[in-house]
């Protein structure tokens, strides 16, 4: 299967349309082929709109084309987006999602070719992500705090209608192949990352084994576990935030799933306790506004002042399990810097180095964002004082 030829391809099903005056591939794409195509002019075909975005799936990662990734997701990603904003492409869904907070959007679907696996969906446009938002000096606390706790109702809001509904929207969204690369890539990863931390291997066992069985039964605690429509990969990269317009759009549906509410707070939240106490290696002074961690405090208590699992406990455990495990992951990537540098030498202990990402690939010491990480992983009833939150 090789990409389709963008010029060719908006010709053939869009025949009336102007020839794109320009075609340019979008970053970020390592799971697709993604490109912001532009008309030159307003085109009815899409709202009126003057450029469109394009994503080919090829059944593979863009960026690692021996892993596979199956095109199921292509379409789970378009019925996500139908069902979200009721909007575009008509995929006869039993019901749609009355979303009560129109500033968090997604974007609107076009078109969808199943044979082609071709998605044109709405362009929102050049905005920066959220982790550019939050490190942005011109960002307020109270800016912050204020997306954090729409984006936790909004969040909130979703998992409880979806959980209400489940019935109805689960023949639509159980995601196989999103299960299959999350297995492969998140819990059969794990393991080694522990050997190589300095931890006995009875303790290496113990932990693997609770990260395995949450990636078998979708919770460490199974028969009290919600299900509910997750949007599957929320993190920072996945919001755009149009700060003037006062609107954050939401990207990427293609891993939603039925599955826990508390392992996707539980992801969105490793991300955001890394952005308040391990700044990005290229933003050195971010961790001094307290913008971070203003937005992690309003994000996490908004969402669990309006969610109510079944058993709030074994949620917490759920959700401080799937934190330790993407900090550990998050962690060897050497995207992340501990300030004050590496204190391993007067502590008597033994590095945990990576390459550091980008800049100049030095080596850089992880132990205490792994150690983090593994704490979270280890057990129950830690969550609170490592996030310094009242939960």
């Amino acid at each position: 299967m090789t990409a389709i030829d963008i010029p060719s391809y908006i010709h053939d099903k869009f025949p009336a349309l102007p020839s794109p005056s320009s075609i340019t591939r979008l970053s970020g794409g390592e799971i697709n082929h993604v490109y912001r195509v532009c008309f030159g002019e307003a085109v009815a075909e899409f709202d009126y709109a003057s450029s469109v975005v394009v994503k080919n799936s090829l059944g593979v990662l863009a960026s690692l084309p021996d892993v596979k990734f199956g095109i199921e997701r292509q379409r789970i990603e378009a019925r996500a987006m139908v069902f979200i904003n009721s909007l575009g492409v008509c995929l006869d869904l039993p019901i749609t999602f009355p979303n009560p907070y129109p500033q968090i959007i997604t974007p609107v679907l076009y078109h969808h070719d199943t044979k082609n696996n071709v998605l044109i969906m709405q362009d929102v446009g050049a905005h920066p992500d959220l982790q550019k938002f939050l490190l942005d000096k011109t960002t307020s606390s109270q800016e912050a705090r204020d997306l954090a706790t729409t984006l936790g109702a909004y969040l909130s809001f979703l998992h409880t209608f979806t959980k209400q509904h489940l019935k109805e929207i689960k023949p639509f969204f159980e995601n196989h192949a999103a299960r299959a690369l999350v297995q492969t890539a998140i819990y059969g990863g794990i393991r080694e990352v522990l050997e190589k931390a300095n931890i006995p291997a009875d303790v290496v066992d113990h932990l693997t084994q609770r990260a395995n069985k949450y990636g078998k039964t979708g919770s460490l605690n199974p028969e009290t576990a919600d299900s509910v429509l997750q949007m599957g990969d929320l993190w920072p990269g996945a919001l755009m935030v149009a700060k003037a317009e006062q609107k954050t759009f939401l990207l990427d549906w293609e891993f939603a799933d039925i599955g826990n509410p508390a392992g996707e707070v539980g992801h969105f939240g490793a991300y955001l306790y890394l952005l308040a106490n391990f700044s990005p290696h290229s933003e050195q002074s971010s961790l001094a506004t307290g913008i971070p961690e203003a937005f992690q405090e309003s994000f996490l208590l908004s969402y669990l002042s309006n969610y109510a699992p079944q058993n709030l406990l074994n949620f917490l455990e759920d959700m401080q399990l799937i934190m330790g495990i993407d900090i550990i992951l998050e962690a060897v990537k050497g995207r992340w810097s501990v300030p004050g540098g590496c204190m391993c030498k007067a502590e008597e202990k033994e590095c945990f180095l990576v390459n550091e990402k980008g800049g100049e690939r030095r080596s850089m010491c992880i132990s205490r964002i792994i150690e983090v990480g593994i704490e979270l992983l280890n057990g129950a009833g830690v969550l609170g004082s490592i996030l310094n939150i009242d939960i």
